[in-house]
């Protein structure tokens, strides 16, 4: 997971270097400085826009020893304008911990936190794909739904 924490930073320092590649390459009439500005620029964005890997699930692609699909970490696009990283990779890990639990309780809490949470969700400068959020957000809240009314949950208490 630290290896895809530092892709956007890598990205970062590269688009800069290929921005200042370009112009210190075409105030000086030098081709091959325009021509590793234009290659820094472009793998810098190709690295800021590396998925970055959070706790939680995307897709049900695993089966629990109950039998039940189990989420796979999830991966979202890091974006400009995106969803707070923190607040959603919270968000997911409690809703997780409580499909985790089995516990009735808890994953109507978590269904009623995601529910309430997902609709207020604050825009940061740099943050998760909006749309890959909302799509993952509303598969995680009707699998805690689902998790409800299936009836292989076990009470707390």
């Amino acid at each position: 997971m630290e290896q895809s924490r530092s892709r956007p930073t890598l990205g970062i320092v590269l688009i800069g270097s290929g921005v200042l590649g370009l112009l210190v390459g075409t105030a000086g009439d030098s081709i091959p400085i325009v021509v590793a500005g234009c290659l820094a620029l472009v793998l810098g964005v190709a690295f800021v826009g590396v998925s970055r890997q959070g706790p939680g699930g995307t897709t049900p692609t695993e089966v629990d020893p109950a039998g039940r699909e189990r989420f796979e970490p999830p991966i979202f696009t890091a974006s400009l304008r995106g969803y707070d990283m923190v607040r959603v990779d919270g968000l997911i890990r409690r809703c997780d911990e409580a499909l985790a639990s089995g516990e009735v309780p808890r994953i109507e809490q978590a269904k009623a936190e995601l529910d309430r949470e997902r609709v207020a969700l604050p825009i940061a400068l740099r943050g998760y794909a909006l749309t890959q959020v909302d799509e993952y957000l509303e598969r995680l809240s009707a699998l805690l739904g689902h998790r409800l009314h299936e009836g292989d949950v076990t009470e707390a208490g």
